[in-house]
């Protein structure tokens, strides 16, 4: 998670909560957020709750929790005691749906996919 904050160094405080994110949220509180690392073999699920919280699991074992929001198209994420890192959502995601994460610099650092229900991760080895 500490790579997931460094490398995208992105932090946002417009809030938007219109009629199309709902959607959106609907899909991310039903369901599973994966998030693999681009060129390692990493994963991190991520299980959002109806309340702003969220609890996240990577394949190495280590658990995490804190507080997620859409703002402006994009998911923000804050892990206890850490800063808020936001990744570009979309607005109209589905289960099923897959897409590539950028940094800053326009590289692929993660590939994002949204799996129906509770996901469970495959450790590496």
């Amino acid at each position: 998670m500490r790579r997931f904050l460094l490398a995208l160094g992105i932090a946002s405080t417009v809030v938007i909560a219109g009629p199309a994110l709902a959607g959106v949220r609907d899909v991310l509180t039903a369901n599973t957020l994966l998030i693999l690392t681009n060129g390692a073999d990493t994963q991190t699920a991520y299980l959002l709750d109806a309340d702003g919280r969220f609890s996240e699991t990577a394949s190495d074992g280590k658990r995490s929790s804190g507080a997620w929001t859409l703002k402006d198209g994009r998911l923000c994420v804050t892990p206890e005691g850490q800063s808020t890192a936001c990744v570009q959502m979309g607005e109209d995601r589905v289960v099923g749906d897959a897409w590539d994460i950028k940094g800053p610099t326009g590289q692929v650092i993660w590939h994002a996919e949204i799996v129906a229900g509770c996901e469970k991760i495959d450790r590496p080895g």
